[in-house]
């Protein structure tokens, strides 16, 4: 048996202030720790879906670095 209740801002906000303080900074706690996840999972899905270095860039990317290196070592 599946029970929905549909409460307004206004009706969940009256109901946290019936809470013993104890339970206020329980919740307060439990909120930010979803609300730390949900940050932690757009972090994550930014850099899953962010810009990928080609194979190619990458190899160019190791060439000029080389030949940097050497110049560096020169002077």
């Amino acid at each position: 048996m599946e029970l929905k209740l549909e409460l307004g801002y206004e009706q969940i906000w009256e109901l946290v202030k019936q809470l013993p303080p104890v339970q206020q900074v329980q919740l307060k706690n439990d909120i930010e720790q979803i609300s730390k996840k949900n940050t932690l999972n757009d972090w994550q899905k930014l850099l899953l879906n962010g810009p990928v270095m080609s194979d190619e860039s990458f190899e160019e990317v190791k060439k000029t670095r080389k030949q940097l290196n050497k110049r560096w070592k020169m002077n």
